[in-house]
């Protein structure tokens, strides 16, 4: 571990999820999760490593150490969020597919979700493409070109700052 910064500790991590919303507390458990899955899969390769070195290797061992304490760490934030879920009076929805939850509530629909019927034939979406219900839409880069919107030039009545603001923001 780097000498240099220390983890936050539990009381402060606690402390500043007071202020997150619902759902940010689940995307802070999601990442949590997600940095939990990529460090076991670290240590995994690492221990196949240690196994085909003779002798072993110290630093992959040291590394596996730390990367344990940091996933109980982690593990110890999920708890903390759950709590704080509960202590506002919400119910704690396991998201990570241990617990058994029927697909509406999975994504966070009401019980009245339950009536909707999705169709089963396939569904015709822009440029004449058929896109299967449940199938991820695979379109490369290049066919997304620039909205018509952005190609129109600026907007008549529009000023620049607020253009600008339009343009800002995270791309993917």
């Amino acid at each position: 571990m780097s000498s240099e910064s220390l983890p936050i500790t539990s009381t402060a991590f606690a402390g500043a999820l007071k202020d997150l919303t619902i759902p940010l507390l689940y995307a802070k458990v999601f990442e949590l999760r997600n940095s939990i899955s990529h460090l076991e899969r670290s240590n995994t390769e690492l221990k196949q490593y240690i196994e085909i070195s003779p002798g072993g290797d110290e630093i992959c061992q040291e590394a596996i150490s730390e990367n344990e304490e940091v996933i109980k760490r982690m593990l110890d934030r999920i708890d903390l969020v759950k709590a704080e879920v509960e202590a506002r009076g919400q119910e704690w929805i396991e998201l990570n597919g241990t617990d058994k939850l029927d697909e509406t509530s999975e994504i966070g629909l009401g019980p009245e979700a339950e009536d909707i019927e999705l169709p089963d034939a396939p569904i015709t979406g822009s440029d004449n493409e058929r896109l299967q219900v449940g199938q991820p839409q695979t379109r490369s880069v290049e066919s997304n070109g620039p909205s018509q919107q952005e190609s129109m030039g600026p907007r008549p009545g529009g000023n620049e700052r607020q253009q600008e603001d339009e343009s800002e923001g995270v791309y993917l």
